[in-house]
């Protein structure tokens, strides 16, 4: 769920510059599931995402110290609810943004309060535009090579994430790289084609 205030001027520049394109360098890539295709090749269904930082830093260069976030905890169960609110304030409108959303701890724990809180910040960072785009790109399916899987059964897993693998992005194109430098896909934004 996104909460959304705005006031009634429209802080446009601000807001172009929150929604100016991610660089790939702010991408990482996320291995959801691993499958295997009907000629036995074995393939990673990798979709790009943005780390909180992202949006905590496109939020600073934006803003300066003229953000505040907060967050609010409320237990339910055994876990939480966790609401992030972001407030962006434009000096020379005199006008303030605000957005929120929320997500879930599974647990009362540090590190699923913080998971939780990572991930209600990166929704509102979407919600102010920052990194869009993602929602163009992937699901990318990205064959995986002997030594990147493992079989459970007649499952394959993926061996190690996608740790040092990179992305590449020239206009409308798109390459994924492993950690040796060769191109493992590549495609246009929005094409679901293998290399």
């Amino acid at each position: 769920m996104i909460e959304t205030t705005n006031v009634t001027h429209d802080t446009s520049d601000a807001m172009e510059k929150l929604k100016k394109p991610l660089k790939a360098s702010e991408i990482s890539l996320l291995p959801k599931s691993v499958i295997t295709s009907r000629n036995g090749d074995v393939y990673a269904i990798v979709f790009p995402y943005k780390d909180a930082r992202v949006d905590m830093n496109r939020l600073d260069e934006v803003f300066g110290l003229r953000w505040n976030m907060y967050t609010e905890v409320t237990p339910a169960g055994e876990g939480a609810v966790v609401k992030v609110r972001v407030s962006v304030f434009d000096d020379e409108e005199f006008t303030s943004v605000e957005r929120s959303a929320v997500s879930f701890a599974e647990q009362l724990t540090q590190d699923a309060l913080k998971g939780a809180e990572s991930d209600a910040l990166k929704r509102v960072g979407f919600a102010f535009g920052i990194g869009r785009e993602l929602y163009e790109m992937g699901p990318f399916y990205v064959r995986l090579e002997n030594g990147e899987y493992r079989m459970q059964g007649n499952v394959p897993k993926m061996n190690g994430g996608m740790a040092g693998w990179k992305m590449e992005l020239d206009g409308g194109r798109v390459k994924i790289l492993d950690k040796k430098g060769a191109v493992r896909y590549e495609g246009r934004i929005g094409s679901q084609r293998t290399a």
